[in-house]
């Protein structure tokens, strides 16, 4: 003990403090090195992940995805007191290009997308327009179509793929009976993950306050609905009609009339629509 002593202390004379005598200046000082200079350093540890996190990462691992796909889907889509039916059929490849065609009753084409590594088009053919950017988030946004996710993104989801969208390690865990919420350090997208014991994902929560929610209860690699809401007034209900493997060729390319108007999302200065700052031409000006 005594190697945990300065030398200084033994040049210590008389206290400043009235009434306190030198001996018992000196009994304080000891208390406070052997509590302190003596005391064991404490250690830092990291958390390891937990059983659920490493469960969820062997479950993903597990999903036999189609690289080659063609999923066919059903949208309940709520907008303020306006509610639409619509069917999308999502098709193309994980490597690119991915496709989207949504269609209302008795299969009437309402629009047709097109995602590549730096393209993203979105035709509507009643209109004859065509919507342009680099960016697919970026047109998706501008458009207001009601998903947080790009059709990639969305094609994996829809698969039952939600790594992808997660770092390699959460920020923090809160595990409970049953499950465990997953929380996610920004620049991520999702800001917690909420799952099961098993690794299947029950919900999750956009940084910018979405929310997803998978109906886990069928026996399937992937959930047959899923509950997205984007804000209070805007939700969509996707219902997974079949999931299937495809090969494609010219069809992913999107076909439109030669006189339609092309709007370049990322000239704009403003939202598509209003009144000024929109530039568009028609196609083969």
């Amino acid at each position: 003990m005594a190697g945990c002593f300065p030398k200084s202390i033994s040049r210590f004379r008389r206290s400043s403090v009235p009434g306190l005598r030198p001996a018992a200046c000196i009994a304080l000082m000891l208390l406070f090195l052997t509590l302190t200079s003596c005391a064991p350093k404490s250690v830092v540890s990291i958390p390891k992940p937990s059983s659920c996190w490493a469960a969820f990462l062997d479950h993903q691992k597990s999903l036999a995805l189609l690289t080659h796909f063609s999923i066919r889907t059903s949208i309940n889509y709520t907008s303020g007191k306006h509610t639409h039916r619509v069917i999308m059929r999502l098709f193309g490849s994980l490597e690119y290009p991915v496709r989207m065609n949504l269609e209302a009753g008795m299969g009437q084409t309402l629009s047709t997308w097109y995602e590549g590594t730096d393209l993203w088009q979105a035709y509507f053919p009643r209109e004859q327009r065509l919507y342009t950017a680099k960016n697919a988030r970026k047109g998706i946004e501008a458009l207001g179509f009601p998903s947080p996710f790009e059709l990639k993104e969305l094609a994996l989801i829809l698969q039952g793929s939600i790594a992808s969208l997660l770092p390699e390690q959460p920020a923090r865990e809160e595990v409970f009976a049953g499950g465990s919420k997953i929380f996610f350090a920004r620049p991520c997208r999702v800001a917690w993950m909420l799952m099961d014991a098993s690794g299947r994902v029950l919900e999750l929560r956009g940084a910018s306050d979405w929310h997803v929610v998978f109906d886990g209860s069928e026996a399937s690699p992937y959930s047959r609905t899923i509950v997205m809401t984007m804000d209070e007034t805007t939700r969509a209900v996707i219902r997974i009609k079949s999931v299937k493997p495809a090969q494609f060729s010219s069809e992913l390319f999107l076909e439109y009339p030669q006189d339609t108007e092309v709007i370049d999302l990322d000239a704009l200065r403003t939202a598509p629509g209003s009144k000024g700052g929109q530039q568009s031409r028609k196609e083969g000006q």
